[in-house]
Formats: C-alpha cells, structure tokens, sequence
C-alpha cells in the first residue's frame, strides 16, 4: 500500500465502517477476558486492531504481519515490537499456534494463484478461529464498482468462486466479503 494512503486512513479512523467493525470484533474478545489468547492480524497495516485487543486483553499475545515495510515501520509505538514486514503467503509460525487469526482486506491483493496458498497459510497457523474479509461482488454492477474503486486487490471474483477457493484451499474459517 502506497505511504499516502497510511495517512487516509489515519484520518478515517474514528468514523470508517471498517473502523468500527473493527471494535465490534475486540468487543467480541472482552467476553473471553482473563483468557490469555494468541492473536495474528494477516495485513495489520500499523497494528490499529492489534492496539485495540492489547487493549481489551492485556494479557493477550498479538502479532501482525504486513508486506509493506512503510506500515511497519510507522507501526502504533506499543504494538512495533509485535509486528513484521513478512508475506501472506509464507508466513514463519509453527502450525496451529494462533488463538484467532484474521486477515481484513488482504488476501486479495496477491494473484489468484497465490490466494489459495495464503488462505492455506492461515488455516496452517490457526487452531480454530480464523477470519478473513476479500474483495469480492454478487453481480454486474457490483462488479462495475469494485473494479472501479479497487486500486490494489489483484484477484477480485464473485463470492461463489471465492467459496470454491476456500474449499479447495482447506480453509476451515469464517469469512465475509468487502463490496463496493
């Protein structure tokens, strides 16, 4: 992602739908307070969500992964020491290690190709919660705008093939789809 946009979303943070989704799910965490849960965030940009469950869950473990050197290296300052430049589809933890992995508007930014590895990335790493969010329409003129909106996603499809994907790769969690 271009250093540009970094400070967008800096700006947007308090009144984006994304944003505040992302609360809703640390708000999902609080009811699991006192547990100690090991989270990854597959495309944590600077680690805003990571800042959120640090601090709803104190006692929680987080790791963020992101390909964009500029986003880590402009990570949260209490959440630097937790993230990584790394790539989505090869991805340095033992298997079945994470509590909670969620990847938000990531996995689609690589070839399609590479899509089924990524999502078998993060089924490998997660033991049973795992969440991802992708680019993806239902008809033409969903279609029409996301092409148009889209600068970074390579692999945009209908939500059915991206079903197809999920199931060929294994991947075993939830997901949800992000829609112009």
């Amino acid at each position: 992602m271009h250093q540009e946009c970094f400070h967008v979303i800096e700006d947007q943070a308090d009144r984006h739908w994304f944003f505040r989704g992302r609360e809703a799910i640390v708000r999902s965490f609080l009811a699991r307070r006192g547990r100690r849960l090991r989270v990854l965030d597959v495309g944590c940009g600077k680690g805003f969500f990571l800042h959120d469950v640090k601090a709803a869950l104190p006692n929680s473990s987080v790791t963020g992964i992101d390909i964009a050197r500029y986003a880590i290296e402009n990570a949260m300052d209490d959440i630097k020491p937790f993230v990584i430049v790394c790539d989505c589809r090869a991805l340095p933890y033992a298997d079945h290690v994470f509590d909670f992995v969620l990847s938000i508007t990531t996995i689609h930014n690589v070839h399609y190709s590479d899509c089924k590895k990524a999502l078998q990335e993060i089924e490998r790493v997660g033991k049973k919660h795992k969440f991802v969010v992708v680019d993806a329409y239902r008809n033409e003129e969903e279609k029409e705008r996301l092409y148009k909106w889209n600068l970074t996603a390579q692999t945009m499809m209908h939500v059915d093939d991206w079903k197809e994907l999920f199931k060929e790769a294994g991947y075993t969690g939830d997901y949800y789809w992000f829609i112009a």
